[in-house]
């Protein structure tokens, strides 16, 4: 028989303000713990900073643009390319990332 254990813990808050009822602005603070780098790849602790803004443009249609600080604090984590043989070589990253949602 086989068997696996990968442990982690994260702990992860969300602060947000609504300054009216077409937007909302989200602060996320994060911080994981890939114990043995199954989750990540890397075995190393992470904390995160990432900041949002959802707005609605109507009731169907919203947008959710947002950015992100990552940074891995044992390890290198990023800017690496396991499928390619490449091992990561900076301990940080930066992600914008956005959503355009239509609800139906």
């Amino acid at each position: 028989m086989l068997t696996c254990t990968a442990s982690a813990q994260s702990f992860l808050t969300y602060l947000n303000y609504s300054p009216n009822k077409l937007n909302n602005f989200s602060l996320r603070l994060e911080w994981y713990d890939d114990m043995e780098g199954q989750r990540t790849g890397t075995k190393t602790r992470y904390a995160e900073v990432g900041g949002s803004w959802q707005h609605w443009f109507s009731p169907q249609i919203e947008m959710r643009p947002e950015i992100a600080y990552y940074r891995s604090l044992d390890a290198a984590a990023f800017n690496g390319n396991a499928n390619a043989g490449i091992a990561p070589n900076r301990n940080y990253a930066v992600i914008g990332a956005a959503d355009l949602i239509i609800h139906f």
